[in-house]
């Protein structure tokens, strides 16, 4: 005999029929390297594939400037042991993609404060918001 369990969930689910379309996007944190009016170079543990669409978020003492990337480039670059745990290190080209005079504008005034006696010293932590496509289907 069949035993029957109450069902939990609020809404109900159903089978979708055929493909549908989606995308995935996620936050990592990563460290700037370098940068340019025309892009950057970005550090994380996180894999990338190339091609995809993505955002970074440079912190700036007017506030942080959102700008539209595109990846370039991405590579294995070391391996780091955290106790146990090991962790893998990428670096990221990103491509801006026709950004605007305001942003251009705010990322002239980081890189004039990234030089030498222009602010402090260190890394600094960008936001990467990556819009993952789909994989193609096998």
């Amino acid at each position: 005999m069949k035993k029957e369990y109450p069902v939990k969930r609020r809404f109900p689910r159903f089978t979708v029929l055929g493909k549908v379309a989606g995308k995935i996007v996620a936050t990592h944190e990563a460290t700037l390297l370098n940068l340019s009016l025309g892009g950057a170079l970005i550090e994380h543990p996180t894999m990338v594939r190339l091609g995809s669409l993505s955002q970074l978020m440079l912190p700036s003492a007017k506030g942080d400037i959102q700008i539209d990337c595109r990846v370039v480039r991405s590579m294995l670059v070391r391996q780091e042991r955290r106790g146990q745990d090991t962790l893998v290190i990428y670096q990221t080209g990103l491509e801006f993609r026709d950004p605007s005079p305001a942003i251009l504008a705010g990322l002239e005034e980081i890189i004039a404060a990234s030089r030498p006696g222009g602010g402090t010293p260190g890394e600094t932590t960008v936001t990467f918001l990556l819009e993952q496509p789909p994989f193609p289907p096998a």
